[in-house]
Parts: C-alpha cells; sequence; structure tokens
C-alpha cells in the first residue's frame, strides 16, 4: 500500500511539474514605445531594432530609437516539460500494472452495473 500511495504522489508531482514548465515554455516580446534617448540596462537579452536582431552584451547602452522590441527567451530547462510528463505518465501506467486484478474487478463490476440499469431503457 506505501509504494502504490509513493508512485501515485510522485506522478501527481511529476505532472504538476511538467505543466508547470509547459506553461513557462515560450518566449515573451515586450515593446517599448517612445523610447528616444532613454537608457537601457541589458544582459545577454535580444533586441531587436527595425527587424534586425541583435545580442548585446553591455551592462547599459545608450539608444535613440522610436520602438525597441525586447524578446525574453524561456529559461534552457522548461524545454523538458514533455520528459515530466513522461515520467508521470509512466508511473501511473505501473501504478495500474501493480493493482491489475482491482482494475478489472472493477471494471467488471462498473459494466454489470451499467447492464443492469440501463436494460430497461435499451429493451
Amino acid at each position: 500500500m506505501k509504494k502504490s500511495f509513493v508512485i501515485c504522489l510522485v506522478s501527481l508531482v511529476f505532472f504538476s511539474l511538467s505543466f508547470y514548465l509547459h506553461s513557462i515554455d515560450h518566449s515573451t516580446t515586450i515593446k517599448l514605445q517612445n523610447a528616444i534617448e532613454s537608457p537601457l540596462a541589458v544582459k545577454n537579452i535580444s533586441v531587436f531594432l527595425s527587424g534586425v536582431s541583435t545580442r548585446l552584451y553591455d551592462s547599459s547602452i545608450l539608444l535613440s530609437v522610436k520602438n525597441i522590441y525586447v524578446s525574453f527567451s524561456s529559461p534552457w530547462y522548461a524545454s523538458l516539460w514533455l520528459y515530466f510528463l513522461t515520467l508521470g505518465i509512466i508511473g501511473l501506467l505501473s501504478l495500474a500494472f501493480i493493482h491489475r486484478k482491482t482494475i478489472i474487478r472493477a471494471l467488471k463490476n462498473f459494466t454489470l452495473f451499467l447492464i443492469d440499469h440501463l436494460d430497461p431503457v435499451l429493451n
């Protein structure tokens, strides 16, 4: 019983972690309007000026552009959401394999229940 509880709990943790990682697995673009001669502190982010992507490594730079598009990419670990989802599914399938007799008995009882109660409706 303890082994089943631990497997179920770990699978739920993997599912939760995969959903969180999936939610942060996208890049974000911010448009700064009227940024004429305003200092912009950037470090290792991509800045798009007139459709040209440049990588800036300065801690601060002086820009005199009307519109600036700053793109922040997702962290490297955000793309691991599929692996955690797979581990969660494997955990639940192993749990079903461990308790296959109980699951088969429950499905059999549920099927007999449906047959008994739907038989008058279907006839």
